[in-house]
């Protein structure tokens, strides 16, 4: 880590679609092809952006820098039948501008939905991550989160 940064994080506002959009293409590793269908202008964003807004259960996150967004992470809070009812979370597309990675900001970040998640009665919290991004599992490892199982997935 080159120095602490000191990010402002709150949840995401239709301002900040075409920094958080940019951003995100940088986790792209390998392309569906459903994805050739999806959003690709600025309008089409915000109709995404829209409906996770009011969505009560999926919150889409910041990190701040002197007016400059650098970073972003959704948290998906879900309704749940089993631990007695209790609601578990997942974090999901967690990136940090290229620029500014390094600095603590991909760690307090991840801290905020960590809290946000205990504090909406969750009784876990996942998430996965490419196996090439070590640097990420690190990051991970070292606030807390286990390696478990395996994870699957399918591309349309």
């Amino acid at each position: 880590m080159t120095g602490k940064a000191i990010a402002t994080i709150r949840e995401a506002e239709k301002r900040d679609v075409p920094a958080i959009v940019e951003m995100m293409k940088g986790l792209i590793i390998k392309t569906s092809e459903a994805e050739a269908r999806g959003a690709s202008t600025l309008a089409e964003y915000e109709k995404v952006f829209e409906r996770i807004r009011i969505d009560p259960n999926h919150k889409l996150f910041v990190a701040e820098m002197e007016g400059r967004v650098v970073g972003a992470a959704d948290l998906l809070l879900v309704p749940n039948l089993s631990h007695r009812g209790l609601p578990w979370a997942l974090i999901e597309n967690v990136v940090i501008d290229e620029s500014m990675r390094r600095k603590g900001i991909g760690r307090e970040l991840v801290k905020h939905l960590i809290d946000v998640a205990k504090k909406s009665g969750c009784y876990k919290i996942g998430l996965s991550s490419d196996r090439k991004r070590t640097a990420a599992h690190r990051l991970y490892e070292s606030l807390g989160f286990d390696q478990y199982g395996l994870s699957f997935r399918m591309y349309f």
